[in-house]
């Protein structure tokens, strides 16, 4: 037992191992699982908003604000002339900040050759301007204006890669070629590089990335938690002095008439905020790490095989709360590593532990049914033959007459008796007589339909109840099991032959008053055949045999 026990924990081990690989490796990359696990890190960084403050980091960036406010004021057709960017950057760089990164882009010539001239001087003399570019669809970098490229300290794309809800969960710090040359750097990259003075390639060396090049943006908060400034303010001077000094400020369209907002895990948030939170994550090196391959299959593997252990031992409901537990224990140790940094594939303890739960009760449960089964089956079954007992056939006599009784319809016994059966077992003997027997069960559960009732009446009596059909329908049945018999037994070297004898009664032969005497009726035209010699088939005939 206790050597079946260990075969049964070590195939579980095995299986354990193995859907843990196959998650790892497949499942947990089937679309449904991603989305899932996607969801599942969404619930992640919104616990992260509430649990963790980051209002001193947060405090060294200003946004400036192309508002409802700005753009309903200042009534210009959005892209503005430049000549009022020009004055929002010159005020701004008049305050001292840190760098002025500019979230849209100055695609081409503007519509007045003078004002291209004067926000290029008003830029290269702020000294400290990024702007912004784009890759189309076909990775071709946004045509910018060369004299404003010029003047700025340097460029930054907003692209953005997407998961497959559209969500904006990571982002691409460089740009690549078809031939792998470096192309470009985003435009938070860009910022958090001018901001500490350092290159981009600085900035970003040796950040954790994925395979794609992606890193797993670091939301620190939406927009509500960053100090906003109207660019209708700054343009009228509302604005305090000091407000940008030393500050990283990030300008770009907050205006949902711009549709510049895009889907985070924190929900709908603009673009310029979006690259707050990456210019942030590459200023404070809170970044994300990633678990490989190898990793994630451990500690999937570590919880399923202590919660599958567990369970192995443990009763449904007892089994029940471990499996919870597990997956409870599973989930917080993921979101605890998301709060320190760390990603690990959210779902696969959860869905391992409980379909290791479904599939270790289910099969208990499926053994046990199967177990009752074998022991009802032993209960009205005759160990010898495999056929039913005679108290199970007098149960289905009595159903079977009550619904022949209900729709009318014919049932018929048949009894059979095997010729000189004790002769053989006294000159075989019983192992034997044995043999015949199972011979003789065989051969009538062969001649019998599927649904005919077959079992053991007595030592070497056997009896089949045959719903829906009439006493000829049964002889013919019963001569079929006489003939077949005697082939069967012709194969038995130690004797020369077997027969049998058979009787059969019919509800529209015999009005039984219960399933006894019904019998009694089968047995009294067996008696007629054993009386006529043997190996003979006879009906009940209620003018001649008398049930006894």
């Amino acid at each position: 037992m206790i050597r079946k026990s260990k075969r049964h924990t070590g195939i579980a081990m095995v299986i354990t191992m193995t859907a843990c690989l196959i998650y790892v490796l497949w499942v947990s990359h089937l679309g449904p699982f991603n989305l899932l696990s996607l969801k599942i890190t969404d619930g992640f960084y919104r616990a992260g908003s509430i649990l963790l403050s980051h209002d001193s980091l947060i405090k060294e960036i200003v946004i400036v604000s192309i508002d409802d406010e700005s753009m309903n004021k200042i009534d210009e057709r959005w892209p503005w002339p430049r000549s009022i960017l020009a004055e929002m950057i010159q005020k701004i760089s008049a305050d001292g900040p840190a760098v002025i990164s500019l979230d849209f882009i100055f695609r081409g010539k503007g519509a007045d050759r003078p004002d291209d001239l004067t926000i290029s001087q008003v830029i290269k003399n702020a000294g400290n301007v990024i702007i912004g570019s784009y890759f189309g669809s076909a990775g071709r970098q946004t045509i910018l204006n060369d004299d404003i490229v010029k003047s700025a300290k340097g460029t930054g794309f907003i692209n953005n890669p997407r998961d497959a809800d559209n969500v904006i969960r990571r982002t691409k710090p460089v740009a690549h070629s078809a031939s792998r040359n470096v192309i470009g750097y985003s435009l938070a990259a860009q910022t958090a590089a001018c901001a500490r003075d350092k290159t981009a390639p600085d900035i970003i060396s040796g950040l954790p990335r994925m395979k794609d090049g992606a890193m797993r943006i670091q939301y620190f908060g939406k927009i509500d938690r960053f100090k906003q400034v109207s660019v209708w303010n700054i343009l009228n001077g509302k604005v305090p002095p000091g407000t940008f000094r030393g500050k990283i400020v990030l300008a770009g369209a907050t205006s949902e008439l711009l549709h510049d907002s895009h889907p985070t895990p924190l929900g709908i948030m603009p673009g310029v905020t979006i690259v707050a939170n990456e210019t942030l994550m590459f200023l404070t090196g809170k970044h994300f790490s990633y678990a490989g391959s190898a990793l994630n299959f451990a500690i999937l593997l570590i919880f399923t095989i202590i919660t599958v252990l567990a369970m192995l031992k443990l009763p449904l409901l007892r089994g029940m709360m471990a499996s919870l537990f597990g997956a409870a224990a599973y989930f917080a140790l993921s979101l605890g590593l998301f709060l320190k940094g760390f990603v690990i594939e959210p779902l696969g303890g959860i869905f391992l532990i409980l379909l290791a739960f479904f599939v270790i009760y289910s099969r208990r449960y499926i053994t046990t049914v199967i177990d009752n089964r074998k022991l009802e089956k032993e209960a009205v079954t005759d160990g010898l033959t495999g056929l039913y007992l005679y108290r199970y056939l007098e149960l289905q006599i009595k159903r079977e007459l009550e619904k022949s009784a209900e729709e009318n319809k014919p049932l018929s016994l048949l009894i059979y008796d095997v010729d000189h059966f004790k002769e053989i077992n006294d000159k075989h003997g019983h192992e034997f007589g044995n043999t015949i027997l199972r011979t003789v069960s065989k051969v009538i559960k062969e001649s019998v339909r599927s649904h005919d009732t077959v079992a053991r009446y007595g030592g070497d009596e056997f009896c089949v109840l045959m719903p829906n059909a009439a006493s000829h329908d049964a002889k013919r049945v019963a001569e079929r099991a006489l003939n077949n018999l005697k082939q069967k037994a012709s194969a038995i070297p130690e004797i020369v032959s077997v027969s049998m004898s058979a009787g059969i009664v019919s509800t529209k032969d015999h009005s039984p008053l219960n399933a006894a005497d019904f019998v009694k009726a089968a047995d009294a035209a067996l008696y007629r055949s054993k009386s006529a010699g043997r190996d003979k088939v006879t009906i009940f005939d209620k003018t001649i045999d008398k049930p006894a």
